[in-house]
């Protein structure tokens, strides 16, 4: 996880060089990631996140089941480790018009991380949250997973969908697997891994489209997704 947080501020670092020499702005510090991993040894699987991507274990006859752990303000425990380590979490303020001429400061949508006003409490870059040179905080914001899970395939496993919080924000993990299922059963493909491809094509957009976003009244979030299917629950193979 460190190689991985030099490597990200090196590639935001080379950007910033390169957008400098064109004369353009880019505010690499501001540029961040979240992440989850699926590491599959034999029949055993390690599992770590950082930040709000998240990893579902669907199961027959059982309801999904998160293996990665919550990394945002909605985490009670993390933000009272972020104010531990000197920083903020309060809502963002917003100006609110009052009567026809003057305006006042109200709190608004979700606590955030300040300095930074990240919803999450871990992630990779973000460095105007982290670093003190851009007015920061060390050790609030975290690129550390929380925990590592270890588990043992077992034969009712179906699947694994690892996803970005574009997914778990727009759709209930029931749903997620439903329109991600229903559309690898039913497509016709050449191959198995076609027949996921379409499945996940099929879930992001459905995620896309959610009626969450309107009703929040934000813009659809950027969605990434993995699937991964054990022991044939879309076609006949071997476990893993």
């Amino acid at each position: 996880w460190m190689l991985a947080e030099d490597k990200f501020l090196g590639l935001c670092s080379k950007k910033y060089e390169k957008h400098k020499a064109d004369g353009d702005s880019f505010a690499f510090q501001k540029s961040g990631s979240t992440a989850a991993v699926v590491f599959i040894v034999g029949d055993t699987i390690y599992v770590a996140n950082c930040g709000d991507s998240h990893v579902y274990l669907y199961r027959e006859g059982a309801p999904p089941l998160r293996l990665s752990d919550d990394h945002n303000t909605d985490n009670q425990k993390e933000c009272a480790r972020v104010r531990n380590a000197g920083a903020k979490v309060e809502q963002e303020l917003v100006r609110r018009k009052i009567g026809c001429c003057m305006t006042e400061k109200v709190p608004a949508g979700k606590q955030r991380v300040w300095p930074g006003g990240l919803a999450i409490t871990r992630s990779f870059g973000d460095y105007h949250a982290k670093l003190t040179a851009f007015g920061g905080v060390p050790d609030s914001v975290l690129y550390e997973f929380e925990e590592l899970r270890k588990m043992d395939i077992e034969d009712r496993w179906q699947g694994l969908i690892i996803a970005s919080d574009g997914a778990w924000d727009a759709l209930t993990p029931d749903a997620i697997w439903r329109s991600f299922s229903g559309a690898s059963n039913s497509a016709v493909a050449e191959s198995e891994d076609e027949k996921l491809t379409v499945g996940l094509q099929t879930m992001v957009e459905a995620c896309c489209m959610s009626e969450y976003w309107t009703s929040h009244g934000y813009d659809a979030d950027n969605t990434t997704a993995i699937a991964l299917s054990f022991n044939g629950a879309f076609a006949p193979g071997e476990k893993g």
